[in-house]
């Protein structure tokens, strides 16, 4: 079910779905680096692209090690033919996260989540196996790709590693009475339980929405069993907007408008 408290404390662990991805990142390129320049026809120069240097550049299975490729020539073994656009998934910084497009190489950690039974009690009838929890992780960039808007993934950023994700989706619920806005949804691990980073990845979310979605209210589903993710949907903003069926279980339905809009936009 949509909707849980990112501070579950159920055995630890911490998920939450309530109502922007990229093309995936595959493996990160090894010694890939960035530098900036300036812009041709910004009026004060300041205006800034991302530019990839040449040691970052992705080569095709096969290609012959360039000066300086300490990778050697077996480097390429395995490797498909890749070519990695900047992701259009911005990324956000809080206190103590870092919300950033999903790589390929999340996808472990991710599966494991899904794999957890405690992670998912809330959110579906059994944990994912890995077919499914692909699914799940592609769905991710497609959100981005399509909508404009979709899930972070969420990295702690004292260790770097990956924790789970955030953000909005469109899901087309055969839901009733049917969803009005783009639904937020947060998944962390049960290691990183009762820290708060639930309500914290999510607030950055929101703070990016009402600033890039035209001021469109946002809402979730949560099972009203889950009172946790209830507190953690309210100290986001949101307020009951009804009750709703969903799978055969009984849910309540929150919504949020943003800031500087009347509660009917």
């Amino acid at each position: 079910m949509r909707g849980h408290d990112g501070l579950k404390r159920h055995k630890g662990s911490i998920h939450g779905r309530c109502a922007v991805l990229p093309r995936p990142h595959p493996t990160p390129l090894r010694g890939a680096t960035f530098s900036r320049r300036r812009e041709k026809g910004s009026p004060d120069g300041s205006r800034s692209t991302r530019v990839r240097s040449p040691a970052s550049r992705p080569r095709r299975v096969g290609a012959r090690p360039g000066p300086g490729d300490s990778r050697g020539p077996q480097a390429d073994a395995g490797e498909l033919p890749i070519a990695i656009a900047d992701s259009p998934v911005p990324t956000l910084d809080t206190p103590r996260l870092v919300l950033r497009g999903h790589r390929l190489d999340d996808f472990a950690p991710c599966a494991a989540l899904w794999a957890d039974p405690e992670v998912t009690r809330f959110i579906s009838a059994a944990p994912a196996n890995e077919e499914e929890a692909f699914a799940r992780f592609l769905r991710f960039p497609g959100l981005w790709a399509v909508l404009g808007f979709g899930y972070w993934a969420v990295e702690e950023r004292d260790t770097g590693r990956y924790i789970g994700h955030v953000g909005f989706g469109d899901y087309r619920r055969a839901i009733v009475p049917p969803l009005d806005g783009p639904e937020i949804g947060w998944t962390l691990a049960a290691a990183v339980a009762g820290r708060g980073y639930a309500t914290e990845a999510a607030g950055a979310a929101l703070a990016w929405s009402d600033r890039h979605l035209a001021g469109r209210a946002t809402v979730c589903i949560i099972r009203t069993d889950h009172a946790r993710s209830i507190r953690v949907a309210e100290k986001l903003g949101y307020r009951p907007a009804g009750l709703a069926a969903y799978k055969g279980a009984a849910c309540a339905v929150y919504r949020r408008q943003a800031p500087g809009r009347s509660s009917t936009a």
